[in-house]
């Protein structure tokens, strides 16, 4: 009972986390489930009507589960409204989602409780343990709406359906329930497993493998990105930052010494910069920083002063002798991103022409 208790409380404690961070994802995924679940369940009705008229003298019975068919056009159509007005909410998405949920499990469980007593149900037993696989919910919600339903099938099949039935209903609709909650607790183990697996490779194909930091494709599309989005009237700077005379530092010291005063220097340049700067190795010994919405050119100066300020304490305590120069290109967006690296690459020969281990600010 401890390790049943501890598997629940782990499920519902990696859900939450996987909610918090996946919360747009599934919030878009759901909506679209929820879309597919109000037109299958339209068709499904429709199919369902018409045998019943077909094969059985009850139709005016099942007629009155056309409200569910109402119930889900007003759900397509809140839907459509919410999708309309750009990515949905993840509020909103799961208040749909649960409406769809179980207003889908309430006409399940009329369908196999009333239309026919003295038969076993079949519909309900079969969407109590396939829900928690097409529905992404949180692991108490989804364990509410399982035992919720379930109790209300019992009592309404104890109080409507023929004695003779009622052992093979109870059974059925049990095994059921412990199927649906293994269900729950292993589609939360696979959900989280699968996401961190997706999450852990995509970081490892956005990152430098020597420093750490983002690699060139990353930085680049991080870069454009922000220039996609950011304010017209925003400006920003990107510094271009090369290790003075790397070549001869791997001639003499090894590639090794080399590769650890490269990490060293990824390092000063997150230090130096803001959180929601971009920091990335462009390759070799070359980095590049974006410092997101500048005021004015002369911070993006005292940025590169810094770093080189960083680089000369980071040479006294451990790498002697070693600098680094700095190109600077301070712009508003109005060109493509690489223009504005190529701007900071120009500028950065020029600082090495002028004597290294200094910045030069490009002509914009």
């Amino acid at each position: 009972m401890k390790k049943a208790s501890k598997t629940i409380k782990d499920a519902v404690e990696a859900q939450r986390c996987y909610f918090s961070d996946y919360g747009a994802e599934i919030a878009a995924r759901n909506i679209e489930l929820v879309r597919t679940m109000c037109w299958a369940g339209i068709v499904l009705y429709i199919l369902f009507y018409s045998v019943t008229q077909l094969f059985f003298s009850q139709w005016s019975i099942s007629l009155i589960y056309g409200v569910y068919v109402l119930v889900l056009a007003a759900l397509l159509i809140w839907t459509d409204k919410a999708r309309r007005n750009g990515p949905v909410e993840v509020k909103k998405a799961m208040a749909l989602t649960m409406a769809t949920y179980i207003a889908t499990m309430a006409e399940l469980i009329a369908i196999s409780v009333f239309p026919h007593p003295d038969i076993p149900a079949a519909f309900f037993p079969l969407f109590l343990v396939a829900g928690p696989v097409m529905f992404i919910l949180p692991v108490r919600r989804q364990l509410t709406i399982t035992f919720a339903s379930y109790i209300t099938f019992v009592c309404l099949a104890v109080e409507f359906k023929q004695r003779q039935v009622w052992p093979h209903e109870l059974f059925e609709v049990t095994t059921a329930l412990v199927m649906a909650v293994l269900v729950i607790l292993m589609m939360t183990k696979l959900r989280v497993q699968g996401e961190s697996l997706k999450s852990k490779y995509y970081n490892m194909s956005r990152q430098d493998g020597l420093t750490g930091i983002l690699n060139k494709s990353a930085g680049l599309e991080a870069a454009r990105i922000y220039l996609h989005d950011k304010d017209e009237r925003a400006h920003f700077a990107i510094l271009f930052v090369d290790i003075d005379d790397f070549k001869k530092i791997n001639d003499t010291y090894g590639h090794v010494e080399g590769d650890y005063r490269l990490k060293d220097i990824g390092a000063v340049l997150e230090s130096a910069c803001r959180k929601n700067d971009v920091v990335c190795r462009f390759g070799g010994d070359e980095f590049m920083v974006l410092l997101k919405d500048v005021d004015r050119a002369e911070f993006a100066e005292q940025k590169a002063a810094l770093i080189l300020g960083a680089t000369h304490a980071l040479a006294e305590r451990k790498w002697p002798g070693m600098t680094c120069s700095i190109g600077i290109c301070f712009a508003d967006g109005r060109e493509c991103v690489e223009k504005y690296v190529e701007m900071a690459d120009s500028a950065l020969y020029k600082a090495k022409e002028k004597g290294k281990n200094s910045y030069i600010m490009a002509a914009y």
